[in-house]
């Protein structure tokens, strides 16, 4: 006799994870705010280092100052708070005027001494998008992050 038998043993447990991965995949909050959490830190600590790779020095040195550390300001501009997230996205930076400015450079004719080079602080590097998909695995897998 040939016999098929069917258990639903571990389907609630089953769908129950399957109910966490749909409800972590429709809102990535918890997620969104992570990331902007660690690439504000990573910005923080490229200005630390003066860039990676590092920037084109300055015409004006300022007196015993590294580098976009003289007030201090765009350093303290990329804190958590500048952290904001919808379940489908995340956007983080810094709201000074400036930041633009230093970020890609500017030709503005007002500048001293000309030119100003671009110093990129804020973006993604191979460190970071590995970091970014374990994240995202973990969190959507396993709820963790």
């Amino acid at each position: 006799m040939l016999t098929l038998s069917i258990s639903l043993e571990g389907a609630i447990e089953a769908i129950d994870t399957f109910d966490g991965v749909s409800s972590r995949m429709s809102n990535l909050e918890a997620f969104y705010e992570r990331v902007g959490k660690y690439e504000l830190k990573r910005a923080q600590e490229r200005i630390k280092e003066g860039g990676n790779p590092p920037w084109q020095p300055t015409k004006y040195p300022a007196n015993g100052h590294a580098m976009l550390q003289k007030t201090g300001a765009l350093y303290a501009s990329l804190d958590q708070g500048s952290v904001q997230v919808t379940p489908q996205a995340g956007t983080f930076g810094s709201d000074l005027p400036y930041a633009p400015y230093v970020q890609f450079g500017s030709s503005h004719k007002r500048l001293r001494g000309g030119d100003l080079p671009a110093r990129p602080y804020l973006y993604y590097d191979a460190q970071d998008e590995e970091w970014i998909k374990d994240t995202l695995a973990s969190y959507i897998v396993n709820g963790e992050l």
